[in-house]
């Protein structure tokens, strides 16, 4: 059984966008969100990219699929067989949510292995 996954990439590349998208579910939290106000809000990820960047996270695992023309845009990140996170990257909340956890996901700084296949590069990074 797969864990969670999203589908991400890079904000800085130039054919990348990255649209937050916020549903309102409108009623009360105390009535199951029947009556008036605001219950919850759901939020989602939208990626316009030509094949997006996917995330997952299973066993406490991030696992990063890389399309083979997002590594061919970045030569500087992906242009041996290490990757190197410099710092810890912590997720905030609402995108950790995403992944099923209640609190920020941390991705640690280190040295990872990368394992390049016929249209992807993939990289596993043990969760903090």
């Amino acid at each position: 059984m797969l864990g969670p996954t999203i589908d991400t990439c890079k904000a800085e590349s130039a054919s990348t966008r990255i649209i937050l998208v916020i549903d309102i579910v409108w009623g009360r939290v105390s009535r199951d969100c029947k009556g008036f106000g605001i219950c919850d809000f759901d939020v989602s990820w939208r990626v316009e990219l030509d094949r997006p960047i996917k995330v997952s996270l299973e066993n406490n695992i991030f696992e990063f699929e890389i399309p083979l023309e997002v590594v061919k845009k970045n030569p500087d990140q992906f242009g041996n067989d290490i990757f190197i996170m410099e710092e810890d990257f912590e997720i905030d909340k609402e995108i950790s949510k995403e992944f099923g956890s209640l609190k920020s996901l941390v991705i640690p700084a280190g040295k990872y292995r990368m394992k390049r296949g016929d249209d992807a590069l993939f990289i596993k990074i043990p969760q903090k």
